[in-house]
């Protein structure tokens, strides 16, 4: 009997032990990541990458390994699930299922300290962003182009009833509402900055996903009907428009916040919105020509992922319209459309990087 259970616990330990080489046989390697990052290559074997080798083998392994994403999404949503709390630092839980960024863990604008009034904004720093603003415009000016800036809020100022309670926040001015007051009172520029409207509108209408960093379509609107304020008559209030449901797909959401956590069936539980006469058909950058819009001004949108949400707007109304991320800005291209109006969209959590921000190479 002894003899027969030892045996048994032999095949059990060779059975454990074959089990990953079974799995690739039959399953393959795991070739997507929820990380926003390429995965690893198999590395090449030769006498001048012997010695690095065996560390990029394990990295390629690391990545590669057979059921890895399933596992690490079983953790993270038993994690969230039964805790209410994330196994990826970047991603804060909040209440009711909303999920929120804290974007200094990847050096990606600190969301959570302009939250908590811990990171604000010196006298010297509203000096230097406003010193090359007032240089933007002026450049533009000069060529007879209209400048305009928009800033969207960050998620956590908006919905803010929906941060965990152990996120504390200090009395005071958010790092951009002191920004936005600084600019009004020394330099002659356009801005839109929609969070007084979206805070009167959140309880209405979803303005920023639960499970995305971003605004919605119709936190979009909001923000497009202070842009129209400032260039012609306006539009309609959001409370007199119609507003139809669609997936999140058709409203051009990833749930990032979702994505971050492996937790992709999560997302999809979410819905999306968008209105009836602005449909939501092309997230893509470049110009664009709609010969039947109301307006023809050549508008031009630069931007960051938040630019994608205002294309439905732009591009229905505007005869020629043309939009591209800061980050992939072509100058020879922004020449080419020769645009009336430019749209400069930092979102909150970038406002820093208008300090150095320049349209022209020559402005270097």
């Amino acid at each position: 009997m002894k003899k027969w259970k030892n045996n048994l616990w032999r095949i059990l330990f060779i059975i454990l032990f074959l089990l990953p080489n079974i799995a690739w046989l039959f399953y393959g390697t795991d070739t997507e990541s929820s990380e926003n990052r390429a995965l690893a290559d198999f590395p090449t074997l030769s006498l001048e990458t012997y010695r690095e080798y065996p560390r990029r083998f394990e990295d390629w392994l690391d990545d590669h390994l057979p059921f890895k994403e399933s596992m690490v999404s079983s953790l993270n949503t038993m994690t969230y699930r039964l805790f209410k709390e994330s196994e990826v630092d970047k991603v804060i839980p909040g209440k009711d299922g909303w999920l929120f960024y804290d974007g200094a863990v990847n050096d990606d604008g600190d969301t959570v300290g302009e939250y908590k009034r811990t990171v604000t904004v010196s006298q010297e720093e509203l000096e230097s962003i406003k010193e090359n603003l007032v240089y933007l415009n002026e450049s533009l000016d000069k060529k007879g182009i209209r400048l305009i800036l928009m800033i969207p809020s960050n998620k956590e100022e908006i919905y803010s009833e929906y941060m965990p309670d152990f996120i504390k926040v200090m009395d005071g001015q958010s790092k951009c509402d002191i920004l936005v007051d600084y600019l009004s009172k020394n330099a002659e520029i356009e801005v839109i900055y929609p969070k007084e409207k979206m805070l009167q509108y959140k309880e209405q209408y979803p303005l920023y996903y639960k499970t995305d960093t971003h605004w919605t379509l119709l936190g979009a609107y909001v923000a497009y009907g202070q842009l129209e304020d400032s260039l012609h008559e306006g539009i309609k209030e959001l409370s007199y428009v119609s507003v139809k449901e669609i997936s999140l797909k058709e409203a051009g959401c990833s749930s990032d916040l979702a994505k971050m956590l492996n937790m992709k069936s999560y997302g999809e539980n979410e819905k999306g919105y968008a209105l009836e006469q602005y449909p939501f058909a092309d997230s893509s950058d470049g110009s664009r020509i709609n010969k039947s819009a109301k307006y023809e001004e050549r508008i031009a949108f630069v931007g960051d992922s938040f630019r994608t949400a205002m294309m439905p707007y732009i591009r229905g109304d505007y005869q020629y319209s043309y939009f591209i991320h800061r980050n992939k800005f072509s100058e020879a291209e922004f020449e080419e459309f020769a645009p009336d109006v430019v749209v400069l969209e930092f979102a909150e959590r970038y406002i820093d990087e208008m300090a150095n921000w320049k349209f022209y190479s020559d402005d270097e």
